[in-house]
């Protein structure tokens, strides 16, 4: 090989390099993993340095996301971004249309196309918007923007049809019949046919929430297509499962590509765009453009708010403020029941010296104490005092404010003779089962929803820490009673409350704070309605060019 040759820089073809992704895909599928270069090296049958290559080529074309760590055996975060890699130059063919279609849509569009854009500055990437269990907090907003489901939640909070046309339940709650919608048609320009909507939903229907149905039809009633779900048990409460945005229903093979009100037209690290879709089949929203621009730095206000900003205007223009309306849900302790590592004397103990610690936290300006209906009676800091184990392991969803927690509570137990390691998670790895093995204690957030009644049964069935902090014995009766819950619609908001209480009571959970979530906005973005996590609702946004 000559010395020029030697120093190209090697690329591989783009045919091949596609196979290589699709076994990554195959793999790992779309959502965020922790890997180690070693396990991509062997799923791509590839030496440790050709792997670092071939995933540079797929960053550069923005099928992944890949960030390393160092030291042999560390694990990184690996994140396919894209389904079927052969879809997109069509999807892009599909765009340009799709633009020239919005264009014509407006019987009066604005001469100016930015004063209809909102722009919003965020830090850090935004992953890919494909439902799917394992999703942040904004990831899981612009789920609600960009996909339909089966069902959705009305401002009344109550499950309503949506892709389906009706939600038809039999008598004994076992049989549920969704007619779909005619004529549909996906962001990218393709018309909707019913078996890839049957295809989108058996993906979720491998997940925990849905365990009890036990098949899933499509079959043609009175010339409609008609989706058939059969349960093993009575589930009155089937339709606001399938409302979650975790489980709306995207294309098959492009995971981002949605039936929602608004279609992604830009999505890379440094970017994301939305766009009112021309083809929606519900009132389209009255703001064109949504635009993310993402800044590698911190926030200049706390991360719990959300600063919406007319084009080239800087943060400090958004003097409007708006809060949510309903609770936010909390941030608690929760006790490895199961490992026994902890006695109710040393738990006790630690709850106390975590109110202690919890003491310089409530006074920052987005944290507040638990509402009323969730607070615990303050342990008294002259309670017994309790030897504790030499050292406890604990496990924490990273944020600034848990962070600090952590440390405060790491430093009045080593007060008391105890070594507290502290282990951040961060929020895409909290279902990797191996991260909980060795935690005696676990601080997690409990995020309300509309309606907040639906949450404590979805963070329950899917939280890995929950199932193994619980002895088997009792996570099987809260399990079963739940299952008894979900035959009454009417009566579940106020079952659920009590079993909030009775897990609160025993120390199963326990509440430590509430985070405050608030939107600013500049003069002229109007109608500005704040969801519990403080997500604006771009559905609702307008912008007066008055």
């Amino acid at each position: 090989m000559s010395v020029m040759n030697r120093d190209r820089k090697y690329t591989p073809k783009t045919s091949r390099l596609e196979s290589h992704y699709q076994r990554l895909v195959a793999r790992w599928q779309t959502t965020a993993a922790a890997v180690t270069l070693q396990e991509i090296a062997e799923e791509l049958g590839c030496c440790r340095r050709y792997t670092r290559v071939l995933l540079q080529s797929m960053m550069a074309r923005q099928w992944l996301s890949w960030t390393g760590q160092r030291g042999q055996g560390a694990r990184g975060r690996l994140h396919c971004r894209v389904k079927d890699v052969s879809m997109q130059e069509k999807e892009k063919i599909f765009l340009e249309v799709s633009a020239t279609l919005d264009s014509e849509y407006e019987s009066s569009p604005p001469e100016d196309v930015s004063s209809n854009r909102v722009c919003i500055r965020f830090y850090r990437p935004i992953d890919a918007i494909v439902p799917s269990d394992h999703t942040g907090r904004v990831e899981r907003h612009l789920l609600n923007m960009v996909h339909a489901g089966l069902t959705s939640i009305n401002d009344q909070g109550v499950a309503v049809p949506d892709v389906a046309m009706a939600a038809k339940k039999s008598q004994n709650l076992q049989t549920w019949r969704f007619p779909l919608r005619q004529g549909l048609t996906w962001h990218n320009g393709e018309p909707v046919h019913a078996d890839q909507l049957l295809q989108s939903l058996q993906i979720h229907l491998a997940r925990p929430a849905f365990s009890h149905v036990t098949s899933v039809e499509l079959e043609k009633d009175r010339g409609i297509d008609t989706l058939i779900l059969s349960l093993s048990r009575p589930d009155a409460m089937l339709a606001y499962r399938l409302a979650d945005p975790v489980h709306r229903l995207a294309h098959p093979q492009s995971g981002e590509t949605g039936l929602g009100p608004f279609a992604i037209r830009v999505h890379n690290d440094h970017q994301l765009q939305l766009e009112a879709s021309y083809c929606y089949h519900g009132t389209k929203p009255r703001i064109q453009t949504i635009e993310y621009s993402i800044e590698a730095r911190l926030p200049g206000r706390q991360w719990t708010t959300v600063v919406l900003l007319h084009p080239d205007e800087e943060p400090e223009g958004a003097t409007f403020q708006y809060l949510p309306k309903d609770d936010a849900g909390f941030v608690y302790l929760a006790f490895n029941n199961r490992s026994g590592s902890l006695n109710p004397s040393q738990q006790r103990f630690i709850q106390a010296l975590a109110g202690v610690a919890l003491r310089s936290l409530i006074g920052r300006e987005n944290v507040s104490p638990v509402s009323e209906q969730w607070s615990v009676p303050a342990l008294s800091e002259n309670a017994e005092v309790v030897l504790l184990p030499p050292a406890v392991t604990l496990g924490y969803f990273w944020a600034p404010e848990t962070e600090a927690l952590m440390k405060n509570l790491q430093r009045q137990m080593r007060y008391w003779g105890c070594k507290l390691t502290i282990r951040p998670i961060d929020a895409n790895l909290w279902f990797l089962p191996e991260k909980w093995d060795d935690c005696d204690i676990g601080v997690s957030d409990l995020r309300f929803q509309t309606p907040w009644w639906f949450a404590p049964e979805t963070r329950f069935c899917h939280s890995v820490m929950i199932r193994q902090f619980t002895p088997p014995t009792f996570y099987s009766r809260l399990s079963q009673l739940l299952i008894r819950l979900g035959r009454d619609e009417a009566r579940y908001p106020e079952r659920i409350r009590r079993i909030m209480d009775l897990l609160i009571r025993t120390g199963c959970v326990s509440p430590l704070f509430t985070l405050k979530f608030e939107v600013r906005a500049s003069k002229g973005i109007c109608d500005v309605t704040v969801f519990p996590q403080g997500w604006p609702d771009f559905n609702r946004i307008w912008v007066d060019v008055n």
